[in-house]
């Protein structure tokens, strides 16, 4: 089975397949979300760490510059900035916990702590400094002259040194401890994530099984019951929703059984009915017909009205002996009595005999009957016998009830199958009767006199010939065709026939 046809055919597979995807986009969602939030949070306790430290460090740094003589101070600015420097570089400890940059707005010695280069403070964080004359923080990236780079938070603030001097303070706090510690939350988060997506989805695949598998064993329970096996039923287990929907369709299927029992021993009387009938009568109507015969033969010589009675019965008696013959012929098939005489024929000797054996119906109802020959014979196995009643069936038939002034016969052929289809150009069949066509007894108009009718098993005989030759027998009417049409579908070959003619 194909992927697509099984995604098509599997309940259970769609709702995995679902719940799953749901599941990993949720869980991602969150995990993402929440490593997110984890770095953001470690990330702002180290900010607000740096600032304080670095406010501390600035009052430190405006202590060493008040320690100094104002003029030797701004005689020596170099001294001044490297006292400055190295006490908040012991103030960093070992290793540091910053590293210390002090950059001169204009002209004036500069100083950094372990080669820390000046493009780590960013320009705009420089200038915001030197501009705004107050404290400033910003990420970044620090860079050393003799080291990888790592991450950072540089925070700076602007201070004057004697001589109206002005510098900006950076302290460079490094962020690789609060990366680690994110790196472990994400790394657990992630473990975490991916234990609980397969967590739940096995949940899911757990319950979608629980709440299919009685789904799908009622679908195969129902598929054999209209196979036939109609002893089938559920099990029912527990006490849940479940378990009375089980016995609730265990309730309904004994109910079913009960009624195809009831029809079917309504069927088999019926059958045995009919059959009774049709023999029982074959004996009497025999003696009728022999009587019938005499007094036919002899109406010359009786008077008008007697010779009148004497055809009548004549008539009567065909038509009833043709529903007799049909009724007969319904029994054996119900039976099982009617195996197919399968034999190669050729399909335009075929219904050419059958035309000539309805020929004189057509021109007492003054039908024209047109046969469209085919282009090529052909032939084809089936019981001529058979096929031939079904063609004749359906021809008079049409010629009884289309009032068509003209019936088309057509044979078309193909390697596998021959189409043989008759026409009407009459009034048609409404579609809601069309589907009844076939059935037995049924007529289109109840009560159309019976004059024209035969027993109403033409068509379900036919239908019956047919398909007991693997083929179809279709009807077409409605608006967009003028009458009706009727086609017999056969099979070219039946196995186990010699096609030696």
């Amino acid at each position: 089975m194909s992927l697509t046809a099984r995604w098509r055919s599997s309940l259970s597979l769609r709702v995995l397949v679902f719940s799953s995807v749901l599941t990993i986009v949720l869980v991602i969602g969150s995990a993402s979300l929440l490593m997110a939030r984890v770095q953001q949070g470690v990330l702002d306790a180290k900010v607000s760490e740096s600032l304080v430290d670095s406010a501390v460090a600035l009052d430190s740094a405006r202590e060493i510059i008040e320690s100094f003589d104002p003029n030797f101070a701004a005689n020596s600015p170099r001294a001044v900035v490297n006292s400055i420097v190295s006490t908040l570089a012991r103030r960093s400890g070992q290793p540091p916990a910053y590293e210390v940059l002090l950059l001169a707005n204009g002209g004036g010695p500069e100083r950094s702590t372990n080669q820390v280069q000046v493009s780590t403070v960013p320009i705009n964080l420089i200038l915001e400094v030197y501009e705004n004359s107050q404290q400033f923080w910003a990420y970044t990236q620090i860079n050393y002259a003799d080291s990888a780079p790592v991450s950072g938070i540089v925070v700076g603030a602007p201070i004057l040194l004697p001589g109206e001097t002005q510098y900006g303070l950076f302290l460079v706090y490094p962020t690789i401890q609060q990366q680690e510690i994110v790196d472990v939350v994400q790394s657990a988060i992630i473990l975490f994530a991916i234990v609980l997506s397969i967590g739940i989805v096995s949940i899911v695949g757990f319950l979608t099984k629980r709440i299919t598998d009685p789904v799908r064993e009622a679908a195969d329970t129902a598929q054999r019951i209209a196979s036939g096996l109609i002893d089938q039923r559920l099990t029912v287990k527990g006490k849940d929703e479940i378990a009375r929907w089980a016995e609730s369709f265990n309730s309904m299927t004994d109910s079913l059984e009960q009624q195809i029992t009831k029809l079917k021993s309504l069927s088999m009387v019926q059958q045995r009915f009919v059959s009774d009938v049709s023999h029982e009568l074959r004996t009497p109507v025999t003696t009728v017909r022999m009587a019938a015969d005499l007094l036919h033969e002899q109406r010359s010589t009786f008077p008008p009205e007697v010779a009148r009675a004497a055809e009548l019965l004549q008539s009567e008696l065909d038509r009833f002996e043709v529903m007799l013959s049909d009724l007969l012929e319904i029994s054996r098939i119900d039976a099982g009595a009617a195996p197919l005489n399968i034999a190669r024929c050729r399909i335009h000797e075929l219904i050419l005999e059958t035309l000539d054996s309805v020929r004189p119906l057509a021109v007492q109802f003054n039908v024209d009957l047109v046969f469209k020959e085919p282009s090529s014979e052909s032939t084809l196995d089936c019981d001529k016998r058979r096929i031939q009643r079904a063609l004749r069936n359906l021809i008079v038939n049409a010629i009884s009830h289309s009032q068509s002034p003209s019936i088309e016969i057509e044979a078309h052929l193909s390697e596998l199958t021959v189409t043989i289809s008759v026409t009407d150009f009459g009034v048609g069949i409404n579609p809601d009767q069309l589907k009844h066509v076939f059935e037995r007894f049924w007529r289109a108009d109840p009560a159309r006199s019976r004059d024209k009718g035969g027993s109403g098993l033409g068509l379900s005989i036919a239908m019956q010939d047919v398909e007991q030759h693997q083929g179809k027998l279709l009807a077409e009417s409605g608006p967009e065709i003028k009458g009706t049409i009727f086609k017999i579908q056969l099979p070219v070959k039946q196995p186990g026939i010699s096609h030696e003619m």
